[in-house]
């Protein structure tokens, strides 16, 4: 990905003012937020060796890389929306995050809204596990009226609500 384009944990940065180091480790994520945006860019970029890296060790299984590509190959995830985050800063060695992603998968229009856990080990946050949430807020909701997360301007029940 250019380090010109728009990053694509929908930050509203340039993906090489936001993510693109972190993916390239270049630097480590300074919170489990920023761990939770270029977690979800890398799934994005079908980045497998990232994800697995920021992955706690004591939570990989021997099968991690051939569920992640076959996810990734029905799967294009579109926004990452942040509900709220409890802890996980600098100073912390802990953190959660709540997201709402969206994402087509075999072209269906989908949302998942977990709250994921986070630990900060020799200065490097992990992702360590989630749960799946059912009822996602109404605000974080994508809304037939709503316009569309793609930017085309058309209301999301004449874009992408197939």
């Amino acid at each position: 990905m250019n380090s010109d384009n728009p990053c694509p944990c929908t930050s509203g940065l340039a993906f090489g003012q936001c993510c693109q180091d972190f993916i390239n480790l270049v630097q480590p994520t300074p919170s489990a937020e920023t761990l939770m945006r270029s977690r979800f860019s890398a799934f994005c970029l079908g980045d497998i060796d990232y994800l697995i890296q920021t992955h706690h060790p004591k939570q990989h299984k021997p099968d991690d890389r051939e569920i992640l590509a076959k996810s990734m190959a029905n799967c294009q995830w579109l926004s990452l929306s942040i509900v709220k985050t409890k802890r996980g800063n600098a100073s912390d060695t802990t953190g959660e995050v709540s997201f709402v992603a969206s994402f087509t998968e075999n072209g269906e229009f989908r949302q998942l809204y977990e709250h994921s856990r986070f630990v900060k080990e020799q200065d490097q946050w992990l992702y360590t596990d989630g749960d799946i949430i059912d009822t996602i807020p109404k605000e974080h909701q994508w809304q037939r009226n709503r316009a569309c997360w793609c930017g085309s301007g058309k209301k999301f029940k004449v874009c992408h609500n197939k």
